[in-house]
């Protein structure tokens, strides 16, 4: 039998170096803006460069730290569920193990997601019970990713992509070996 919990935090270096690339993109867009030989649209694109890898990098790094001062974790696998963390709700989701099918990785665009597909069942329940505008952005999400509804990122985290995606499917198998008995 495992732990009864296993908590997977996101990689800090990771994220302030996503923060501080962000950052640099906004001094060279607020040097667009302050050089004398800049033309109008380039100091318009600077302006918005300044607010979008400006705003965009401190946010980023504010969000990494406080998770890191708190000690939030991204992921908490339990033994019959996972909760995966939303920062800007400041709450977990959490996905019961007895609706998953399995979990697997996927890449889009060079970016590692932890695709879920759940069990037809619960999928009905899921798509019953959302709005119209949910029900499309699911829809594209099957699209890009091969048939899961729903994806969670996998980069970026204190764990490998496949390493996270195995167990998760251990636990998955033991919660459904625990159920059926």
């Amino acid at each position: 039998m495992h732990e009864s919990e296993i908590k997977i935090y996101q990689s800090v270096w990771k994220h302030m170096l996503v923060a501080i690339a962000c950052l640099g993109c906004a001094i060279g867009a607020w040097l667009m803006v302050t050089s004398t030989g800049s033309s109008g649209p380039a100091k318009v694109a600077g302006c918005v460069g300044v607010i979008f890898f400006g705003g965009g990098g401190l946010l980023y790094a504010i969000t990494t730290l406080y998770n890191w001062m708190r000690h939030i974790p991204f992921f908490i696998i339990y033994e019959n569920r996972v909760e995966i963390y939303q920062p800007f709700k400041l709450t977990y989701h959490t996905i019961p193990l007895a609706d998953v099918k399995r979990f697997r990785l996927i890449t889009i665009n060079s970016v590692k997601f932890i695709a879920v597909d759940y069990t037809t069942a619960s999928l009905t329940h899921k798509l019953a019970k959302t709005s119209s505008l949910k029900q499309r952005m699911m829809a594209f999400n099957v699209e890009a990713s091969g048939g899961a509804v729903e994806n969670f990122l996998a980069d970026g985290l204190a764990m490998k992509g496949q390493e996270l995606c195995n167990l998760l499917n251990s636990r998955l198998k033991d919660n459904n070996r625990i159920t059926t008995k």
